[in-house]
């Protein structure tokens, strides 16, 4: 009887396994030649029916070797334009930044902090407009899970003789530059999260728009001034995995192509994911294309 018991229970088990199992993944994927122009429509034909297809077209934030990637290898910078007019007064703009500022935005929250000045690594506009900074590195502040902030300060002294200048800043860019020599960027004048500190004379402030950074000048004898324009906190090494883009559900019908336009001239490597799966099983299977894309 126990025998009998047993005999049952074990085929129970296999029977439940292979219920289980999802079926081996039958998946193919065509298009009709290997170069295209920037704009055209790419069709991709797809042979099989599994139950998901995901795509990664090779592009930044979509690229399939870096699914998995958490953090960036390579050296963060700096790059912005500067416009000085309207003032005499020397080196009344300063570059600078904190690894320890807590996000305190007001006089007493900067002075808790360590500010490093980096101006002598920036070339500051002496009376051109849009005046390229350079490359400015700033690996050596840059760990990952670490925050740093960038701060422009802005000082005016009181003079019967030399009048504040006044400021703008464009163009400014933080990024990440990788191995391949491509720019991963982090953060723009119009998504850094700039907030201005008025630290003295609450005539004077930073002006902040999704161009520029402007702290106006003033007249002779104007009393002195002191104004702060920081970003978030930023984390540059840090980023999220890159993601696919989803072509097919498994309660979906049945999907027999797909439509993709690249913006962007160069030689891409596509990755198509198709799998089967449920809660007790998973098969997948990859398929790859590479594609020119010319002008």
């Amino acid at each position: 009887m126990k025998n009998i018991i047993a005999i049952i229970l074990i085929s129970f088990s296999l029977f439940s396994c292979m219920n289980n199992e999802v079926p081996d993944v039958d998946f193919g994927v065509t298009t009709l030649k290997t170069t295209y122009k920037v704009g055209d429509t790419i069709t991709f034909n797809f042979a099989g029916n599994p139950d998901f297809i995901s795509f990664y077209p090779g592009i930044a934030g979509s690229d399939y070797q870096f699914k998995e990637r958490t953090i960036l290898e390579g050296k963060t910078q700096i790059q912005f334009t500067s416009y000085k007019q309207n003032g005499q007064q020397l080196n009344s703009l300063k570059l600078l930044v904190s690894t320890d500022f807590i996000g305190t935005f007001n006089k007493a929250g900067l002075a808790s902090a360590t500010w490093t000045d980096i101006t002598d690594r920036a070339i500051l506009s002496t009376g051109t407009d849009n005046t390229a900074s350079g490359v400015i590195d700033i690996s050596e502040f840059v760990k990952p899970d670490k925050n740093i902030f960038v701060a422009f300060r802005k000082t005016d002294t009181q003079s019967a003789t030399l009048k504040p200048n006044q400021w703008t800043i464009k163009n400014f860019n933080l990024d990440v530059k990788l191995a391949n020599e491509s720019l991963y960027p982090v953060a723009s004048i119009g998504n850094a999260g700039w907030l201005a500190v008025d630290s003295l004379n609450s005539a004077i402030k930073w002006s902040i728009s999704s161009t520029a950074l402007t702290c106006a000048g003033g007249a002779l004898n104007s009393v002195a001034n002191e104004d702060w324009i920081i970003t978030k906190a930023l984390t540059p090494l840090n980023i999220t995995p890159d993601l696919a883009i989803p072509i097919k559900w498994v309660d979906t019908k049945r999907t027999e192509s797909f439509n993709y336009i690249y913006k962007t001239a160069g030689t891409y490597e596509l990755v198509f994911v198709a799998s089967n799966q449920s809660v007790y099983d998973v098969k997948k299977m990859e398929k790859r294309i590479t594609l020119t894309i010319t002008n």
